[in-house]
């Protein structure tokens, strides 16, 4: 067995981090979206539920709320599942159960305070549960590799631009 000991990585990382925080935000997120792009267009092509395309079409680039002004978010875009104040047109393009579709569901109880909440024949307020049907890691991992490899590239063009 072969053992390998890289020493410096700290310091590069330092320079490379110092390097990405010489150029605007926008910049370094515009370096880093040709990566993105490749794991949204996969995750695309692997959603396989038919709800009119909303969970597709919410699968986006997103900025990350953070306190790193170049994070970025790759997945479905969910706001809030029913407001008051939310439009009919923001209902429909708000896959809310775009988790459930990722991950699946246990079977649960559809009663609210003892009431059930629908009744169908059989079920007496139990819901079956879902199976899993990823679409977020599997795009991830097809096409992590390519995606990161993109993204160095563009990152890299940026920072010898400056340099």
């Amino acid at each position: 067995m072969t053992t390998l000991k890289l020493e410096g990585t700290d310091e590069l990382i330092k320079a490379l981090k110092k390097a990405l925080l010489s150029h605007k935000p926008n910049e370094v997120r515009a370096a880093l979206k040709r990566g993105a792009d490749i794991i949204v267009q996969a995750a695309r092509a692997n959603v396989t539920i038919d709800d009119g395309g909303r969970l597709v079409n919410s699968i986006k680039l997103l900025p990350k709320w953070s306190k790193d002004p170049t994070g970025m978010y790759v997945g479905p875009r969910v706001i809030m599942r029913f407001t008051k104040k939310t439009s009919q047109k923001r209902k429909d393009a708000n896959p809310f159960y775009a988790h459930f579709w990722e991950y699946g569901t246990d079977p649960h109880d559809t009663s609210y305070k003892g009431k059930f909440i629908s009744e169908k024949a059989g079920t007496r307020g139990m819901h079956p549960g879902t199976h899993a049907h990823p679409y977020m890691r599997p795009a991830y991992d097809t096409q992590g590799q390519a995606a990161l490899n993109a993204a160095m590239e563009d990152l890299q063009k940026l920072i010898e631009s400056k340099a």
